[in-house]
């Protein structure tokens, strides 16, 4: 049973992929739901030496409350998102976030990596459902780092997950 249910996950998520980048193979077009967690994380990733899970964890979990806070989802919704990737025992906060500056030339780099055309940040629009952010200015990215902070102080470790930095693993 928990086979057929593994392999029906497996199934849904390569189909929304092809779906997405089947006619897509040089990302030339920005909406592309599955890079959900990876704006900032390409970014802070290397700097904090994190794990990539971790890392792209720290960012659907962040994202989830910026998608909040930008009024796209309520609260029960991003505390389920944060909720499920801690409970898998996924990173979802870490201090390196707190670096505005880092935060900003991820945003810088991945509009460039993206186009030019914007940041097109895919964000939570509801359980199931996303949106692109074209653009997080500076006091929005600032406001949500500050109160995914303050989220993530209830949770064990602070949101830190299960071996979560490459030294963890013997990998740096």
């Amino acid at each position: 049973e928990l086979e057929k249910i593994a392999d029906e996950v497996i199934y849904r998520a390569l189909y929304s992929y092809m779906k997405h980048e089947g006619t897509n193979m040089f990302e030339t077009y920005q909406d592309r739901p599955h890079a959900y967690g990876h704006t900032w994380s390409p970014r802070f990733e290397p700097a904090a030496k994190l794990m990539h899970g971790h890392a792209v964890g720290i960012g659907m979990a962040f994202g989830a409350t910026l998608a909040l806070e930008m009024g796209w989802i309520k609260k029960d919704d991003r505390d389920r998102i944060v909720a499920l990737c801690a409970s898998i025992g996924l990173s979802v906060y870490h201090p390196i976030l707190e670096d505005t500056e880092l935060m900003l030339k991820g945003q810088k780099n991945m509009r460039r990596k993206r186009g030019s055309s914007g940041l097109w940040a895919p964000l939570p629009a509801g359980i199931g459902s996303c949106a692109f952010a074209g653009e997080v200015p500076p006091d929005l990215l600032t406001s949500a780092i500050e109160e995914h902070k303050n989220y993530c102080a209830s949770f064990p470790g602070e949101g830190k997950g299960e071996e979560m930095y490459l030294s963890d693993l013997g990998l740096e």
